[in-house]
């Protein structure tokens, strides 16, 4: 992973296929531009277990000024037929319908629940908006929390690897150097490595002087008890629990997360 359209990439579903014959839980995140009869065939087959589609807005006047060149219509239309393939196919893929809470879409998540709430869709999320909240400099809200708080993906994974086979820390590092490449050394002995043991002391510490992407991360910061909580499920159960999680503390206030 490291950002981009996953189903620009034509061995897509062979990579999907390897992972899951080496009993390996896959997860991908399409806009579903690209999602036309044969790509959704060829995903299904391809034993997926776990697809975010991305779409932000109710409206096309909405939705076409956060999705520069994407037609709301055509869109919407690629996702109800890969949803009828799915149901067609009684296929088990856990399928999430995700909107980012923007300025010009807020007012519409209750019509987005209602517009997804139908038969394929296992999860429909909100999720806040990773650069900026209510004109808060990222820093200022997430600085004195992470100094508490480590980040749990340190320990838990999973980590990210591009398609150089460069080896980051977690998926929002992959920017930054890479600690290594799958090519030339195992994962296990990255995952081990004294760069990464490094990484995990300065969370400990609470020292991210030397960790510019740790100190500005945008990822959800949770409070202990579901941190501890992550250790005891497989991460592919805790990737379907967090939208339900997310969802109570947004609508019920229920405090599983510290404020940004």
């Amino acid at each position: 992973w490291g950002g981009g359209e996953p189903l620009m990439n034509p061995d897509l579903f062979k990579m999907v296929r390897y992972c899951k014959d080496a009993d390996i839980y896959t997860v991908v995140s399409t806009n579903a531009t690209l999602l036309n009869q044969e790509r959704s065939l060829r995903l299904l087959e391809s034993g997926l277990d776990h697809l975010i589609i991305a779409f932000d807005g109710t409206t096309p006047e909405v939705y076409e000024k956060y999705r520069k060149g994407a037609k709301f219509e055509k869109v919407r239309a690629n996702i109800l037929r890969f949803l009828e393939i799915k149901q067609q196919q009684k296929s088990n893929l856990f399928v999430v319908l995700q909107m980012v809470r923007l300025p010009d879409n807020k007012h519409q998540v209750k019509d987005f629940q209602k517009m997804w709430k139908i038969d394929g869709v296992d999860e429909v999320r909100i999720k806040e908006d990773e650069i900026v909240i209510e004109g808060v400099a990222l820093e200022e809200r997430v600085n004195h929390d992470r100094k508490r708080h480590p980040c749990f993906l340190l320990w838990q994974g999973p980590a990210t690897i591009n398609y150089k086979g460069d080896f980051f820390p977690c998926c929002y590092t992959w920017q930054s150097e890479p600690y290594g490449n799958v090519r030339d050394t195992s994962v296990y002995d990255l995952w081990n490595s004294e760069k990464m043991q490094k990484i995990r002391q300065a969370h400990l510490s609470g020292d991210l002087s030397q960790y510019p992407d740790c100190r500005n991360c945008h990822a959800a910061n949770p409070r202990m008890p579901v941190i501890l909580g992550s250790f005891l499920v497989d991460f592919h159960k805790l990737r379907q629990w967090i939208p339900k999680m997310e969802k109570m503390a947004i609508f019920y206030k229920v405090p599983l997360f510290r404020d940004r």
